[in-house]
């Protein structure tokens, strides 16, 4: 059973890409039409990243937390038994957005700087970028047993 679900989007990444693939196009049809088809490609990579990368959703049920980007790829699932410590946590603009490696673990992030940090038994961190860290931070503490 799932007790808690939140599936947060970005728009404003999905219109940087086609603005940026949009400059991509006009840049290379004013050099050649032949060469714009390489544009196509490009465009097609981008609709795959747009798909992919512009929502993170976080699902916690009463034995493990899932998050996923997108069209349920890239999944990351945790067992709640193996989760020893959840804070809120306010990421740096520089660490950026998507899949990043940070110290002693990983950060999945859509958009924004708020989240919440997963220290696990194996020592390892998880950071889980969301625009409701109190609620997610709120479920998983009741969840195991920290409240």
């Amino acid at each position: 059973m799932i007790v808690y679900r939140h599936t947060q989007s970005t728009y404003l990444w999905v219109f940087l890409v086609l603005a940026v693939d949009l400059l991509v196009f006009i840049s290379v049809a004013a050099a050649s039409v032949g060469i714009a088809l390489l544009w196509v490609p490009i465009a097609a990579a981008s609709l795959v990243a747009i798909r992919a990368f512009s929502r993170l959703t976080v699902e916690s049920t009463d034995e493990e937390l899932s998050v996923h980007f997108g069209g349920s790829w890239p999944r990351r699932r945790i067992k709640l038994v193996e989760i020893t410590a959840v804070e809120r946590v306010r990421n740096s603009w520089w660490r950026g957005f998507g899949i990043r490696k940070i110290a002693k673990g990983w950060m999945w992030n859509v958009w924004g700087l708020d989240g919440v940090e997963l220290r696990l038994v194996s020592g390892k961190r998880f950071r889980v970028g969301t625009d409701e860290p109190d609620a997610l931070e709120a479920v998983l503490a009741v969840r195991i047993g920290l409240r």
